[in-house]
This record gives C-alpha cells, sequence and structure tokens, in this order.
C-alpha cells in the first residue's frame, strides 16, 4: 500500500524556566524537541520520487536535526529513516 514520506525538525537540546506548580522555579532540559513535522510526499512502491523541499528553520535555534522517515501509510509503522545535523 501507500507510504508517507515526512520530514522533522528537531532542536537537539532546549530548556524551559518553570514559573508555576510541582515544578516552579526549576529549569527542566528537554532533547529531541519537534519544531517541525511535514508529510512530503505520498510514495507507490516501485515509483521513485525526486522534489526539492524548503525547509523553515526555527529563529534563535541551536544545534538542529533534519529527520527523514517514511511511514506505512495505514497501520503507521515506520519502514525506514535517516537524519543529519545542521
Amino acid at each position: 500500500g501507500p507510504a508517507n514520506l515526512l520530514l522533522a525538525v528537531v532542536d537537539d537540546k532546549d530548556e524551559s524556566h518553570v514559573k508555576a506548580g510541582e515544578n516552579g522555579g526549576r529549569t527542566l532540559t528537554h532533547v529531541a524537541v519537534l519544531r517541525d513535522l511535514k508529510r512530503v510526499a505520498t510514495l507507490s512502491r516501485g515509483k521513485g520520487l525526486s522534489q526539492s523541499i524548503e525547509v523553515q528553520v526555527p529563529s534563535g535555534s541551536g544545534k538542529m536535526r533534519l529527520i527523514a522517515f517514511v511511514q506505512d501509510g495505514t497501520a503507521g509503522a515506520v519502514w525506514g529513516a535517516t537524519s543529519t545535523s545542521f
């Protein structure tokens, strides 16, 4: 069946300064923070794909990673993935 090609823009590390609640006054560190996720194309078995894609990078971001993965269009299983830092 069909599969989806998706691109994720991920911030390798981020922090949040909590002002209230049970973590009030603490600084929390987060890893692999998703900044953008977009479906680029629907793929069909046996057909190739050549496409240019523009990716928006959030301003003020640190070290980022671009992750591309192919996901089954119905069951949701991931068939393959690759990533690069920028």
